[in-house]
């Protein structure tokens, strides 16, 4: 009976430990506590260990039940994760979940994954002109699109090697893919072709291209 009982406690208390609180380093100039919301101003930075820094001019984080649970800012807002970074101006970002969604003067710097699920930290994929990006920081999972007609377009730099125009665009970091759409045009200088489209399908590893209403020409320098 008592071995039981310790085999109980010595459970409960791996299962303690093995849970994964949010904890966070933070700091600022200025900071206060409104209700369950701990609203923080100037040189801002907060920390997740292993999964994401952000620094910016104004943050305000969520706590519920003792956990931190999101993150708002607003500002000059530079996050960094395991993949990559980016500016924008707003950010709200869930702890749990790793969600999180970027507005205003986007760009995003994302290092790709090779075939091994490393990371190649000299072939990046650059994304600006985004009106809203959202991520997925769990499966390094990017998507991005335009909120109005009068926007630019979204560009794309893949890797140095081509360049994507397109109003939407998903990037799947390990799965090596992007889907574009909306009167998608890509300059793939690499392999001397363009490819138009209105639904356009990037396979990176076999560095194909497919889609929908596709368009691909080749030319000579």
């Amino acid at each position: 009976m008592k071995k039981i009982f310790l085999l109980i406690i010595v459970l409960v208390f791996i299962s303690i430990v093995l849970a994964d609180p949010v904890v966070l380093r933070i700091k600022s100039f200025k900071d206060k506590w409104i209700d369950d919301k701990y609203v923080l101003t100037g040189d801002v930075y907060i920390n997740r260990e292993e999964e994401v820094t952000v620094t910016t001019d104004n943050a305000t984080l969520t706590k519920e039940n003792g956990e931190w649970t999101d993150l708002t800012t607003l500002g000059n807002t530079h996050t960094v994760f395991e993949s990559g970074n980016a500016t924008s101006v707003l950010l709200d970002y869930v702890f749990d979940t790793m969600l999180g969604t970027m507005t205003q003067q986007i760009e995003c710097n994302i290092n790709v994954r090779n075939d091994d699920g490393t990371i190649d930290p000299e072939g990046k994929v650059i994304i600006d002109n985004a009106d809203t990006l959202f991520f997925d920081l769990n499966n390094d999972y990017f998507l991005g699109w335009t909120t109005q007609d009068s926007s630019p377009q979204i560009h794309i730099n893949f890797k140095n090697e081509m360049n994507m125009v397109a109003d939407y665009f998903e990037y799947f970091n390990q799965e090596g893919r992007v889907i574009m759409k909306g009167n998608v045009f890509v300059d793939d200088k690499k392999n001397g072709r363009t490819v138009k489209g209105e639904e356009v399908y990037y396979d990176v590893e076999n560095d194909e291209f497919t889609g929908i209403k596709t368009l691909i020409e080749f030319y000579v320098d």
